[in-house]
């Protein structure tokens, strides 16, 4: 995306954002996963309410620095043409200055700890194999 051009056909950059948008789906899933599997139960919901705000905020401020990018990388001679290039270079340094942003996430990401794997238990407990055995047909 920061290298779009006028000429670039409209569905390749929808495809690009298409991309985008599915990449981050996945992400979003695997981190509030993450970060909410070690609370206890009882303070889940405030937990959740949290990292929600945080996300929030996040994006809030990613969206000003990105904004301001483009301001300062647009030709303000052009900012009253009606050309579809009068931003472009604005446009791009602000996809460049997010694409830069999310190598530092993948780095960071790769920093976050693994889960514990998980053993089974040996056997289940009496009442529980009781129970099953209860149910099923002879």
């Amino acid at each position: 995306m920061s290298t779009v051009t006028p000429e670039r056909p409209v569905w390749v950059i929808l495809a690009t954002h298409l991309v985008i948008c599915t990449g981050q789906a996945f992400m979003w899933t695997a981190l509030f996963t993450l970060a909410l599997g070690s609370l206890p139960e009882k303070p889940y919901s405030h937990g959740s309410a949290a990292l929600n705000t945080l996300q929030q905020l996040a994006g809030a401020a990613s969206i000003a620095v990105l904004v301001s990018v483009l301001a300062i990388f647009s030709d303000p001679a052009s900012a009253g043409a009606s050309t579809g290039s009068t931003s472009l270079d604005g446009v791009s340094a602000a996809f460049t200055a997010a694409s830069l942003i999310a190598v530092a996430s993948i780095i960071g990401a790769l920093f976050l700890p693994r889960r514990a794997k998980e053993t089974a238990p040996t056997s289940a407990p009496a009442s529980t194999s009781a129970a099953v055995e209860a149910r099923e047909p002879r």
